[in-house]
């Protein structure tokens, strides 16, 4: 006999918990409740069965008498609906007495422990949906993430930004230094790419007079995969005509702020032991006193990398001046957002004179990253290989076909001089496409001609404050996928 699939009318459990939350130990409402959910335990004394219940909402103890519920043939796993009413147990437990018992699926494969719930570390990020299903923990964050990123829509919605949707495939990527995915257009014969950020097209809106634009979308980034770092993932990015970093600096104090005490009710949370309060305003700090406060600030590589020694800073893995000074920062500055009260580390301001040793503090080591893939592609370890076996191999030390690499140098070619490459004809852009290789040159695309944007100034992330020939809008950047609340001028919450 099939299992019913419907269970309608139901409530939360966690609404029949609050209900049986007054009553007196061995006591029973006169409501009616429906729940369903998963059974995760089962404990048999004699004619009483005691089943947990489980769904996203919380935990209750189902009360099973023999003589209303009859035989209970339920195994640990089992998505059941029940029928019956709020009670507390003689111990006081809140419970629902039990009524009904329907079975609506049986489980195929057993649990692990459901006492300990899913402990092996590499399980629950392969199986993320055992993970969600064992671990309490696990489905509170994911239910808080929601609840966050609707929370912040409401935010910026109220401030007068409108949500937009970009291209996710490019014909050239941006915005960013990362290597790209790659995939090809059958009906325009092309490669394209999966968007490593959304700013350029974003900015194309901020010049097409829209003031106040902001997007959540995913964004790909083809380089690596960790526990805290996931190829895939989700990015919120908003940019803001007649502002500049300072007014984009309050707007993150109020957004953190905000979006943290309607989600938790407090602005103050605990992160790896620290305690952290995101109440404004925070403490600013530039970038170059932030190291001088360690004493780390030199533009001398050698003397750089002494002091950075006496420290037991491993520097074997940091040639140049620039991965250097951003490894001194990442290892003495980043721990600092972990303080009581939260750091903002402000860019370099525009309006001074610009050093250009500094400038490699922001472009050293995407520059260093470069160079690598480069050699690799000389190497003949380049192109986008859609092949497998020998064909595969062969054509990777040749470096691809040599239709892949006419495709490859006709792109670059119509990317450069601003026309399409499909077509050959001009872009339909409010601007045409700038003259740069986007795989080699530093600047990204679409920040010389953002600045047509009456309000340009300057950006509020630290690794595009200052840019040359440019001066971009208002922006920050926020990743907010899962485990990745990495932000550019705020600590991790």
């Amino acid at each position: 006999m099939t299992a019913p699939k419907r269970f309608p009318y139901r409530d939360e459990i966690a609404a029949v918990r609050v209900e049986a939350e007054p009553l007196a130990n061995d006591e029973t409402a006169a409501t009616t409740r429906r729940l369903a959910g998963r059974v995760l335990a089962r404990r048999d004394m004699g004619k009483l069965v005691f089943l947990d219940l489980v769904d996203r909402s919380g935990r209750i103890q189902l009360l099973c008498p023999a003589e209303r519920t009859g035989e209970i043939d339920v195994h640990l796993g089992d998505i059941v609906g029940v029928t019956g009413s709020p009670s507390k147990s003689r111990r006081g437990e809140p419970s629902l007495l039990v009524e009904s018992l329907e079975l609506l699926s049986r489980i195929r494969t057993p649990l692990p422990d459901t006492f300990h719930g899913l402990t092996d570390v590499e399980a629950r990020y392969r199986k993320r949906y055992l993970d969600l299903l064992m671990n309490p923990e696990s489905r509170a964050d994911t239910l808080i993430r929601s609840a966050a990123v609707a929370a912040i829509r409401r935010t910026l919605d109220g401030w007068g930004f409108v949500e937009v949707e970009t291209p996710e495939l490019q014909p050239v990527y941006g915005g960013a230094f990362a290597e790209p995915f790659v995939t090809h257009f059958n009906a325009l014969d092309a490669d394209y790419y999966l968007r490593i950020a959304s700013e350029l097209y974003l900015k194309r809106l901020i010049v097409g007079g829209l003031e106040k634009v902001y997007e959540i979308g995913k964004d790909f980034r083809n380089e690596g995969l960790s526990f805290k770092h996931n190829p895939e993932f989700t990015m919120l990015e908003w940019y803001e005509a007649y502002a500049d970093y300072r007014d984009t600096m309050e707007r993150i104090e109020q957004l953190v702020s905000q979006v943290a005490a309607e989600v938790l009710g407090t602005t103050t949370v605990t992160f790896r032991g620290a305690e952290i309060d995101f109440k404004p305003p925070w403490r600013r700090v530039k970038f170059v006193d932030a190291l001088e406060e360690h004493g780390l600030w030199t533009r001398d590589t050698d003397e750089l990398r002494r002091r950075l020694v006496e420290r037991d800073v491993d520097v074997s893995h940091d040639p140049t001046w620039a991965k250097l000074i951003d490894h001194a920062h990442s290892h003495f500055v980043d721990p600092l957002r972990l303080s009581h009260r939260a750091l903002a580390v402000r860019p370099h301001d525009r309006r001074r004179p610009v050093d250009r040793r500094a400038l490699r503090v922001l472009r050293g080591r995407n520059r260093a990253r470069q160079r690598v893939q480069r050699d690799q592609r000389r190497r003949g370890a380049a192109g986008p290989i859609r092949l497998s076996g020998a064909g595969a191999r062969c054509r990777r030390r040749r470096g691809g076909s040599r239709r892949s690499r006419l495709r490859r140098g006709a792109f670059l070619r119509h990317a450069a001089d601003g026309r399409d490459r499909a077509r050959h004809r001009p872009a339909d852009d409010a601007v045409h496409r700038p003259r740069v290789d986007p795989r080699r040159d530093p600047v990204p695309g679409a920040a010389r001609y953002a600045a047509l944007s009456v309000a340009a100034s300057t950006s509020a992330r630290i690794s595009s404050s200052v840019r040359d020939g440019s001066q971009p809008t208002a922006a920050v950047t926020l990743p907010i996928a899962g485990c990745r609340w990495s932000m550019s001028s705020i600590p991790c919450p």
